[in-house]
């Protein structure tokens, strides 16, 4: 599976991609920056209130054939059910909300703790964050302790330059 791991402002990931039986095939992107539009209506828009979009951190585990096909429409509807999805998302706004989604009845619960972890490597990744480990430590704990983490360590952040 993976590990992806938040905490200050962070969002990191491992990079290694298994066939879910510990075979490696390859390296995915599992954490990125995403610019959602929102719909506005013609009188907001018009009286120029709200922002078109803003941007978000995404981090995934799990099942990445259908992954970013949800993520599109997760953000369009703000709830889909996909109950053939084996996944779980980290979701960090621009505002410092925190809002996880796991399984296939993606409906946002929203984080209140200063960090948190989803994946096969979430339990180790969790256990280095509470002993103040940076979310790139805490990744790299869970690549050395769980055998479907592993590759580069991948991170975002809304400071690093586009």
């Amino acid at each position: 599976m993976t590990t992806v791991v938040y905490r200050d402002g962070v969002l990191a990931s491992d990079s290694k991609m298994t066939n879910g039986a510990d075979l490696f095939i390859g390296v995915a992107q599992k954490v990125m920056r995403k610019k959602i539009y929102h719909r506005r209506s013609f009188v907001d828009k018009l009286l120029s209130r709200g922002a078109d979009y803003e941007e978000v951190l995404i981090g995934f585990a799990g099942d990445v054939s259908h992954v970013y096909t949800y993520i599109d429409a997760l953000f369009e509807t703000g709830a889909v059910t996909f109950n053939e999805l084996d996944a779980s998302l980290i979701v960090v706004h621009e505002d410092g909300k925190v809002v996880t989604y796991i399984g296939g009845d993606m409906y946002g619960i929203p984080m209140k703790d200063e960090y948190c972890a989803i994946g096969s490597g979430s339990s180790v990744a969790l256990g280095a964050l509470f002993f103040g480990a940076s979310a790139q430590e805490a990744v790299e704990a869970a690549i050395h302790f769980d055998n479907m983490s592993g590759g580069d360590i991948q991170s975002v952040s809304f400071d690093e330059d586009e």
